[in-house]
């Protein structure tokens, strides 16, 4: 098998094979390291698709690369960090807020 080029490509694949095992909703989803950005890519196809899905259990996640002037880097799949990343596509669960840091 081809490599996936991609974590949207990696994420559709997981998808498809845990929809295989469990067709239905809930779903709740982990990833360690890079996983963490695949977790969340998963989270948001399975709420696409209008399945209930528990906010991702995010473990140790990389922090992305930043240029000179501290300005986050996307990767090259448009993913930021795993906060910018909950907060733009993936909403807290029955209006909840997230704490300030």
């Amino acid at each position: 098998a081809e490599p996936h080029r991609s974590v949207a490509a990696m994420a559709e694949e997981y998808v498809a094979a845990i929809r295989a095992e469990q067709a239905s909703a809930p779903y709740f989803l982990g990833g360690f390291c890079a996983g963490a950005y695949i977790a969340i890519e998963m989270a948001r196809l399975l709420r696409d698709a209008g399945e209930a899905v528990l906010p991702p259990l995010l473990i140790d996640p990389p922090r992305p690369p930043r240029n000179d002037e501290g300005t986050e880097i996307p990767d090259a799949d448009g993913l930021l960090t795993s906060r910018s990343l909950w907060d733009s596509r993936l909403s807290l669960p029955g209006g909840l807020k997230r704490q300030q840091e």
